[in-house]
């Protein structure tokens, strides 16, 4: 399979300057929960991989193909700064729209499909920091030689 995480990345990097660079992938999350913190500046996102479905699969002169969809997550973290949170929620929303907009349609290097948003929705509402997640799907095959 082809990997989507680091092209997914470097999209995002280039496509949202408002990030200054702050989009790591799954690894770098790890060790902001395992400190049960977010990022230290906001915003800022995370890309990781978070499922996939298989379609009907074949075998035909030796080789094996079988549909698969991949999901990406792309979390964003935005700092609140405030009891309710209110004032993050026109950041949160506006930078939902960027990454749409940087992913939504795009076909990343030797990926048959193009992305799709598959949902979006709050994950986490901490103290300072609320934590949005947009998954998208993307078609793949499975191509093995037996």
């Amino acid at each position: 399979m082809t990997p989507l995480v680091q092209p997914v990345i470097d999209r995002l990097r280039d496509r949202m300057p408002v990030l200054e660079g702050r989009v790591a992938g799954a690894a770098q999350l790890a060790t902001l929960m395992a400190g049960r913190a977010g990022p230290h500046q906001t915003p800022a996102a995370h890309v990781l991989p978070t499922g996939g479905s298989f379609g009907a699969a074949e075998t035909i002169a030796g080789f094996y193909r079988q549909a698969h969809t991949r999901t990406i997550g792309v979390l964003l973290w935005v700092g609140t700064y405030e009891a309710t949170g209110a004032r993050a929620v026109p950041q949160i929303e506006d930078l939902i729209g960027q990454v749409i907009t940087a992913l939504a349609g795009w076909s990343p290097p030797d990926v048959g499909g193009d992305f799709r948003v598959r949902r979006s929705g709050l994950v986490d509402l901490r103290a300072a920091l609320i934590a949005w997640q947009i998954d998208f799907d993307i078609n793949d095959q499975l191509r093995i030689t037996t």
